[in-house]
């Protein structure tokens, strides 16, 4: 499963004291890896907080995708509030400077956490599976949860594709068989996706060596 290396990863985190710190992007996608902890410290952004109160209401009509992202966010409020997450300070100006971080949504998660760091002088572990924040917070003294993301998010679409929006949304059960036949179909046109691809490489090969052939006559 997708979530398996996240879990193993903050397994060995928490066993060395650190307080866990997740932003957006990893409470939509892995909350529920967090329940684990209660008794553990996790802190929570105030920015992180407001973000998933935003999206937990789905608007009229919506489709799969932004059903299923007001029930991550839901989840994830619900379990921050069952495990009683600390909210942390808002950062000063001076951290956004010393640590050349802009007044952007995300940058502002990383100054709220490295704050925190300063304040507490503890170990702090940042939790994100969004690439392009993990690589903002590693040019801070934050420690950066050594996740493999690009992994994480291609495994997690795929475990997506199988279930459907009763399943995600309403938390229905649905026949064995159905999940069956929706996994062979996925399997065969993933397949013939795979095939497609080595046609056009293996094609686009032999016209360049006819080229080079040509070339050499």
């Amino acid at each position: 499963m997708a979530k398996k290396q996240i879990e193993q990863a903050l397994q060995n985190y928490v066993n060395k004291g650190y307080t866990l710190c997740p932003d957006t992007s990893f409470l939509m996608n892995a909350s529920d890896v967090l329940a684990a902890y209660k008794r553990e410290r996790i802190v929570i952004s105030k920015q992180v907080y407001n973000e998933l109160d935003e999206m937990k209401n789905a608007p009229q009509g919506a489709g799969h995708n932004e059903l299923r992202w007001a029930k991550e966010a839901q989840d994830a409020l619900m379990l921050l509030d069952d495990i009683r997450a600390t909210i942390v300070e808002k950062s000063p100006s001076d951290v956004f400077v010393r640590y050349d971080l802009t007044n952007n949504r995300d940058e502002k998660i990383v100054a709220d956490y490295v704050h925190y760091r300063d304040q507490y002088e503890g170990k702090v572990i940042f939790l994100t599976l969004d690439a392009d924040l993990q690589a903002i917070a590693q040019n801070t003294p934050l420690d950066v949860a050594d996740v493999n993301i690009k992994k994480f998010h291609r495994k997690r679409k795929q475990e997506l594709q199988i279930y459907t929006t009763d399943e995600i949304v309403q938390g229905k059960k649905v026949n064995p068989i159905h999940r069956f036949f929706r996994r062979a179909y996925i399997l065969i046109r993933n397949i013939n996706e795979m095939g497609k691809k080595i046609v056009y490489t293996v094609g686009g090969i032999i016209i360049i060596l006819a080229v080079i052939a040509g070339l050499f006559k």
